[in-house]
């Protein structure tokens, strides 16, 4: 971070409404915001225009697949990717 300060928060979410407002409690339109989170949660603050404060996204949204039992076709989760890169958000897969 170039010799900068910075605060890092880990911010356990239960719900989506909840996301939403941690976000707008902890975060300043003018700071630099990088945030990991599943898809479930990044749907409702795309859909709440939050996501606007939010810089880079690494987004965990595993599709069906062997094994895998989401509720997500690959398609979905690329559709979600095109819709924060829309937002101007740099999204990035998590394969944690």
């Amino acid at each position: 971070m170039r010799n900068l300060d910075f605060q890092m928060y880990k911010i356990e979410i239960v719900s989506e409404e909840c996301e939403r407002k941690k976000v707008k409690k902890n975060v300043k339109e003018e700071e630099c915001v990088v945030m990991k989170a599943k898809a479930e949660i990044v749907e409702g603050v795309v859909k709440s225009k939050t996501i606007r404060l939010v810089d880079e996204l690494s987004l965990e949204c595993k599709p069906r697949g062997k094994g895998n039992k989401s509720i997500r076709a690959y398609w979905e989760c690329l559709s979600l990717y095109r819709r924060l890169r829309d937002e101007g958000v740099a999204a990035h897969q998590w394969w944690g």
